[in-house]
């Protein structure tokens, strides 16, 4: 899915009362989306697990074998928001089983970010110290805020970070399995990324779901090859 009415965010971020609130909100719907795992997952079944873990080298005679807690952290994701083996994704499917007219708005928010979830590149250009970063979307051209405490102690301007993304309001959050990629020369990076898929570059990008998965995958095969994940943390 895309998010192709994303506008540049708005000076809400200079002002710091109002970025507490809204970080009040941001751990709500955090907190919300944590306790919907469950229930996505179970909209996967074997096959997908499978098929999501052979992709990743991750299965084994049969057996799923995880590194670390950031591979899984990286298969789960993949798993519940870009694998579609049966032309939807589990993430697609447990939204169609829910009835929203009951709901809280901190849960109708949970909703609005599962079904806007998308993939992208930030580049992180400026920190906001204890709030989140602001970014450059590689993919959409446009700058966007990321709310995230972790990511505001990070060196803005050196690093970007390929994630899923969550819409929430005028700023977005990671769906919380990011992997970094140096910023140097990350047009150069990105097309070498598109070229593997089998797709070019050009921003802003809009992939069909298919292309968009098939993307996914081979953006966290080749950092996972480049031995990256290994120094990621998540938290």
């Amino acid at each position: 899915m895309t998010n192709e009415t994303a506008m540049e965010p708005a000076d809400f971020w200079t002002n710091r009362p109002v970025l507490q609130k809204e970080q009040e909100i941001y751990d709500a719907v955090r907190k919300k989306l944590q306790s919907l795992h469950p229930d996505i997952n179970k909209r996967s079944n074997r096959a997908e697990m499978e098929d999501v873990a052979r992709k990743l080298d991750i299965l084994r005679q049969g057996i799923f074998c995880f590194d670390s807690e950031e591979h899984t952290a990286v298969f789960s994701d993949y798993l519940m928001h870009f694998s579609r083996l049966r032309d939807t994704t589990p993430c697609e499917r447990y939204l169609k089983s829910v009835d929203r007219r009951d709901a809280d708005e901190i849960t109708q928010r949970a909703y609005d970010a599962l079904a806007g979830v998308r993939y992208t590149v930030l580049r992180m250009d400026e920190s906001i110290a204890g709030f989140g970063v602001l970014c450059r979307d590689c993919f959409l051209g446009i700058r966007i805020f990321l709310m995230d405490r972790s990511l505001s102690q990070t060196t803005a301007g050196q690093i970007a970070l390929a994630t899923g993304v969550f819409p929430v309001k005028e700023w977005f959050m990671t769906t919380g399995a990011g992997l970094p990629l140096p910023a140097k020369k990350l047009d150069e990076t990105l097309g070498e990324l598109f070229k593997l898929a089998g797709l070019k570059f050009t921003p802003p990008v809009a992939l069909s779901p298919a292309d968009n998965s098939r993307l996914v995958l081979k953006v966290i095969k080749t950092i996972n090859a480049a031995g990256i994940i290994e120094n990621v943390r998540y938290q």
